[in-house]
């Protein structure tokens, strides 16, 4: 019986061992190839992202090098320009700073976002007149989300000008809205 089973396995297992074997590797997938994208706009964005995290953080020269890589992949992004803008200020490179901020309010002349972060910039930088049309500015967009940070920086703007009445009613505007609650 041993010899039986021993001949069976012999006759079922040799003649693999006898010819020409095949190792090669073979390719098998599992699940589908991935589709690797180019897309620079979103490769930006995300570098934006990134850079503005770091830099909440303090991390200002991985930001720079997030945000720098961004404006590379886009060079029309305002938010890259608006984020990398910041960042020049904070690290006291003021003519950097407006450089992008500007380029950011020329990409996107239409939102208030970048009209009162021009406009605020302005203001500290002591061009009090030019400041006060930013923030005008930045009131007429009726989509920008919070006109309140506007108002309040045109009134502690219209302050530093030593124009107190205006700032009075400026400041006034932005109680009467109810917007210290938020």
């Amino acid at each position: 019986m041993h010899f039986a089973l021993l001949t069976l396995l012999a006759v079922v297992l040799l003649p693999g061992c006898s010819g020409k074997q095949d190792f090669s590797r073979k390719e098998t997938r599992l699940t589908p190839k991935a589709e690797i994208r180019n897309d620079p706009k979103q490769a930006a964005k995300t570098n934006t992202s990134l850079g503005q995290a770091y830099l909440s953080k303090g991390q200002i020269d991985l930001a720079m090098d997030k945000l720098l890589k961004a404006l590379e992949l886009d060079p029309k992004n305002a938010d890259t320009h608006t984020v990398i803008a910041v960042a020049y200020e904070q690290i006291g490179k003021m003519n950097e700073a407006e450089k992008h901020y500007r380029q950011a309010h020329k990409l996107s002349p239409q939102a208030g976002l970048t009209a009162n972060n021009l406009g605020r910039f302005l203001c500290a930088q002591g061009h009090y007149a030019d400041a006060e049309k930013m923030f005008g500015l930045a009131l007429e967009d009726p989509f920008y989300k919070t006109p309140e940070t506007a108002i309040l920086n045109r009134a502690v703007c219209a302050r530093k000008d030593g124009r107190t009445e205006f700032a009075t009613d400026s400041s006034a505007k932005f109680w009467r809205a109810g917007h210290w609650i938020r």
